[in-house]
């Protein structure tokens, strides 16, 4: 799958789009055939998208990557659904919120991951076990507001049970510390 940087003022002129960076797809953990949610860090260096295999396989699984601006480094970020909202850089840090995880129904198995860039070993998930988040946004640069629900793993099919959310702060200097979100900073 190839990338390409397409300037503003392109107009369909096609001398002006250049090969930006060529994604081997060959491994079948690469698979995809399009791009889409291109997301900006806060610094201008790094840039995230999903990498989007057949309908079908979408439903259940993207892969979501970060890329440096120059091409330099291409890094796999984790899985997740293809919700454009479900991936949010941090307002003033090198900091990729995301909610993780395979399978199209949201009754189990979503988490909220942040990867600190460029520590890429540094990628933390803040969902307790036995529940789901459904939503995330920064709140400051050092929280995270989720929409959470308990996992309902008993649901095998027929009406997708509703989920009852509550918002909580998560502390993102902390593994794991979430707290009923109060609003207070």
């Amino acid at each position: 799958m190839h990338l390409y940087r397409i300037p503003v003022d392109a107009k369909f002129t096609a001398g002006k789009v250049k090969a930006f960076y060529t994604i081997q797809t060959k491994d079948p953990d690469l698979f995809a055939i399009t791009a889409n949610h291109f997301k900006w860090s806060p610094d201008g260096n790094w840039v995230s998208f999903l990498a989007i295999p057949t309908a079908s396989l979408a439903a259940d699984s993207n892969l979501l990557y970060v890329i440096t601006s120059k091409g330099e480094k291409f890094h796999v970020a984790g899985r997740m659904l293809g919700y454009d909202d479900w991936m949010k850089w941090a307002s003033s840090a090198n900091q990729l919120a995301f909610i993780s995880g395979e399978g199209r129904f949201l009754v189990e198995n979503k988490k909220t991951t942040i990867l600190t860039i460029p520590l890429f070993m540094q990628k933390k998930e803040y969902t307790p076990n036995g529940y789901v988040d459904l939503d995330l946004e920064w709140y400051s640069p050092a929280k995270g507001i989720v929409a959470r629900a308990k996992e309902n793993k008993e649901w095998k099919e027929g009406t997708i049970p509703t989920m009852l959310t509550t918002l909580f702060a998560v502390d993102i200097k902390q593994k794991n510390k979430t707290n009923h979100f109060s609003g207070e900073g």
